[in-house]
């Protein structure tokens, strides 16, 4: 009785017939009586477990959290809970969804079930309606129709993305380039000729089971419920490049290079992906960009045009099942078991929908992750979600596989005492299978030697048929050596990004060269002539240009003295020494024409120099000073500048002359912009660390660890302003560099780079065994006695000489570390809560956070510390 009444009660509640419910029964009951015990469902699939992962996988009841070490086999253990659940517990599998981080993890995780677990019943199949899904092919955005879109011209029914039907199959989205913007689907080839079935799937039991990501599921939900909520659902755009671009223009009037609008784009997100903190758009800083007008102006046209981004997906269904209960029950019913993979690169928001469709009345969330690997804290992630999991789901139980099949046990221990330094994490203790491997430095002069050296080296392995890789920090790094195996001709595979060659900092190089080379090129010019301090106003630059056009004879710079001083000609033609005692007559800015001719000359020896001398002196001339000023300002990061310029530098020494360097610049860019397909397709890959995560290698070379590089003093944005931690992020991405390699780990260090005298990176000493926070923490201390006896004692900064340089103050401001107190002149006491650079982020008593630079509180006395309170730590 009491069944019926529960049956009826479903029947209600789902809105459900009772004869579609009496089907759903006797179905039900077929598949209980075909059910596999647990030890004839390991037989007859031959699934070998240990017993971690055995516990894992039978953990089907209530809330749970898998913490994965790296290679302990996380991926095997969700395929195999799937099937369990499936072939053991009877569960439909439209009731499971299995949710990962990307379209290519989704399809590997959908072809591996397939493959293990498919059968010889698995057939090509009806792909089901599932939104965005995983197709190996991507999405690939119409230029026309977005910007026809986006420009208003052309309604969002004509450029509506139909993509429909591509869950988990290796279906790619291809957006047409066409003026209408119209959709072209294409099933693409899998490599067991499956495209894969979502719902409705007309294949196995196994094709039924779903695999997504979490902004596929979101659409899936947004085209099945959206319409009866009163919702018009808008037009997708799947890269919104191009709108920030337009944006650029018409709020900021200037155009942006690749580099400001991926970051943009990269800041967008994160606010909307960021519902932890209060957002405060006016807090952000770009440039010298207002970030809030740009922000509001890019909603604003979105909802204008009647468009969205995918990070709206994610915010039209937490609107959709907080203002419609009935259809977040309809959600949760008919997703009974929810997996989540990787779920430590989730954000806040991607955490809360999770949370609200795997609530009550099933509670049957499992997620599977490791905080220690959660690198992605500019893209928003929320590696907190893991570390309140108790929390937030009362009753949950915490599950450890912590043997990694992977490295071996030199590897392990080592990554194991890197990652020990983190203290927002969960404690695990890593088992190896393995003994055979190392952990080794190789010591060089220089870092310039570093390139030959590797080349060596990976030829070695590759021929011996070991697969490696070069993994650093920064795509700069990556450079040189994409470089190098592009002339030698050795096959590589890697994603370098080409943002490097379109980046303000490298353009800026190139038309210096052009100018130096062609003193009457007025496009290269006119993209760096403010920047060469000498004063020069729009009117004039105009007024030079107008004279080239029109083939009024001279340089650019002899045109443009004389806009300065009218007797500028007869100096030119008596060809005056600098060094004679003349009279030169100045402008109102203090800039006098015979300097200007001079900058033209010394412009024109560069250009007769060796490409690496050329790079040095243009920096020195002119360019070093404006990028120093911009970093002054907080626009610029002087770290991030100098890693391009010595990447340049790596490349001007294997030239002959400027103009065969400036060729080889743009073939490099277009050798690097090409399609390389799988970054593991060859034997030897060239990536960065955030690039190479999931992956491995027999052996792993680690280059270019340098303080301010790695860890990273160029990490600040919106991650460090809303409490990231960004230090502990650095020690993450080096946990996850080392644990890559099977057998092998090499660091190359060098003390000098290209001649330049630089610090080693800490973390160094923190892989061999030297380093540690006690250690550091010593150091300070150590460093702070020696300081304060050069002080005399004195407390503050009362008597310390005013000059911003002076070594007083330089070793004063080293003692502004994250945790110290402080006291503000206009805002009073507070704690520092980050430091990148020059910037502090503090969280004063009353509760507000501001950003500032340090140099300049130092230098106009604003802001304080007691000597003493850091002694006694």
């Amino acid at each position: 009785m009491e069944e019926r009444k529960s049956g009826r009660a479903e029947e209600w509640k789902s809105g459900k017939s009772g004869r579609v419910v009496a089907i759903e029964r006797r179905k039900q009951m077929s598949r209980n009586s075909n059910l596999l015990s647990f030890d004839d469902f390991k037989a007859k699939y031959m699934i070998e477990l240990n017993p971690q992962q055995e516990r894992a996988v039978r953990k089907t009841d209530g809330p749970a959290l898998l913490l994965a070490v790296p290679g302990s086999g996380k991926t095997t253990v969700i395929t195999t809970r799937v099937a369990y659940l499936i072939y053991c517990k009877g569960v439909p599998p439209e009731r499971i969804l299995t949710l990962t981080f990307s379209r290519a993890a989704a399809a590997e995780m959908k072809q591996r079930f397939l493959k293990k677990f498919g059968g010889a019943g698995t057939s090509i199949a009806r792909v089901g309606l599932e939104g965005l899904g995983t197709g190996n092919a991507g999405v690939r955005p119409g230029e026309s129709g977005i910007d026809k879109a986006v420009r208003g011209r052309v309604s969002a029914s004509q450029t509506r993305a139909k993509l429909e039907g591509l869950d988990t199959g290796n279906a790619g989205v291809g957006l047409g380039g066409s003026g209408t913007g119209n959709v072209e689907v294409r099933l693409g080839r899998a490599g067991t000729g499956n495209a894969g079935a979502g719902l409705g799937g007309a294949g196995s039991v196994a094709e039924r089971a779903r695999f997504s990501t979490i902004h596929s599921f979101c659409y899936w939900v947004i085209r099945r419920y959206a319409t009866r909520c009163g919702y018009r659902i808008p037009e997708l755009i799947t890269d919104n490049s191009q709108l920030i671009r337009r944006l650029c223009l018409s709020v900021y009037h200037q155009k942006a290079d690749e580099t400001a609008i991926n970051q943009l784009a990269q800041y967008i997100g994160f606010c909307k992906n960021r519902i932890t903190d209060p957002i405060q758009l006016e807090d952000i800083s770009f440039d010298d960009m207002d970030f809030r007008r740009l922000y509001e102006a890019y909603e604003d046209t979105l909802q204008q045009n009647g468009l969205m981004d995918f990070d709206d997906l994610l915010r039209m269904v937490d609107n959709i099942t907080d203002k419609y209960p009935h259809i977040l029950e309809e959600l949760q019913s008919n997703h009974i078991y929810i997996n989540i993979d990787e779920a430590q690169d989730n954000s806040s928001l991607q955490h809360r929908i999770i949370r609200k469709i795997s609530s009550a009345p099933h509670q049957r969330l499992f997620m599977v992750g490791d905080e220690d690997q959660s690198i992605y804290g500019f893209r928003a992630a929320y590696p907190e979600a893991l570390t309140s999991f108790r929390k937030e789901c009362p009753g949950a139980e915490i599950l450890l596989i912590e043997t990694n099949y992977r490295c071996c046990t030199p590897v392990a221990e080592v990554a194991q005492r890197v990652i020990s330094q983190n203290h927002n994490r969960y404690h695990k203790e890593m088992k190896t299978v393995q003994d055979k491997g190392s952990v080794k430095r190789k010591k060089l002069s220089d870092s310039s030697k570093q390139y030959r050296y590797l080349f060596g080296e990976l030829k070695r392995l590759a021929r011996s048929g070991k697969r490696a890789a070069v993994l650093y920090r920064n795509n700069s790094s990556g450079v040189p050596l994409f470089d190098m195996l592009f002339r030698e001709g050795l096959p590589f595979s890697g994603a370098m990004d080409s943002e490097f060659f379109s980046h303000r900092v490298v353009r800026d190089f190139i038309c210096a060269l052009r100018l130096a080379m062609n003193p009457r090129d007025i496009d290269a010019y006119s993209k760096i002539y403010w920047k060469m301090g000498l004063g020069t106003t729009k009117t004039q630059f105009v007024a030079v240009a107008s004279d080239i056009k029109r083939g009024v004879s001279g340089s650019i710079f002899e045109l443009l003295a004389k806009r300065y001083v009218g007797v500028a000609e007869a100096m030119i033609a008596k060809k005056v020494d600098r060094s004679a005692n003349v009279v030169r007559r100045k402008d109102a800015k203090g800039i006098n024409s015979a300097d200007i001719i001079q900058f033209g000359e010394d412009m024109e020896l560069i250009g007769r120099m060796h490409p690496y001398n050329a790079v040095e002196e243009v920096n020195r001339l002119f360019l070093g000073n404006w990028f120093s000023l911009q970093a002054k300002r907080g626009l610029q990061s002087a770290t991030a500048v100098e890693e391009r310029l010595l990447a340049l530098l790596a490349l001007a020494s294997e030239q002959k002359s400027i103009q065969a360097f400036l060729e080889r610049l743009s073939g490099l860019e277009a050798l690097c912009s090409g399609e390389r397909g799988n970054i593991q397709s060859e034997a030897i890959t060239v990536a960065t660390i955030h690039q190479s995560k999931g992956m491995e290698f027999d052996k792993v070379f680690i280059i270019d660890l340098f303080r301010g590089v790695f860890p990273s003093e160029n990490s600040a944005g919106v991650f460090s302003l809303y409490g990231g931690d960004i230090y502990e992020e650095e020690v993450r991405l080096l946990y996850v560099a080392l644990t890559r390699a099977r057998y092998d780990v090499e660091i190359v260090t060098s003390g000098r780079r290209y001649g330049r005298e630089r610090e080693i990176s800490p973390f160094v000493d923190l892989v061999f065994g030297s380093y540690s926070s006690e250690t550091s923490k010593k150091s300070c201390v150590e460093r702070v006695k020696t300081m304060k006896s050069r002080m005399l004692g004195v407390k503050g900064l009362s008597e310390v000489s005013e000059s911003p340089d002076s070594p007083e103050l330089s070793d004063y401001a080293q003692v502004f570390q994250p945790g110290t107190r402080v006291v503000h002149k206009y805002f009073g006491a507070g704690t520092i809560k980050n430091r990148i650079g020059d910037t502090l982020s503090i969280r004063f008593d009353d509760g507000e956070d501001k950003r500032m630079l340090l140099s300049a509180c130092l230098e106009w006395r604003y802001l304080k510390c007691d000597i003493d309170e850091i002694l006694s730590r």
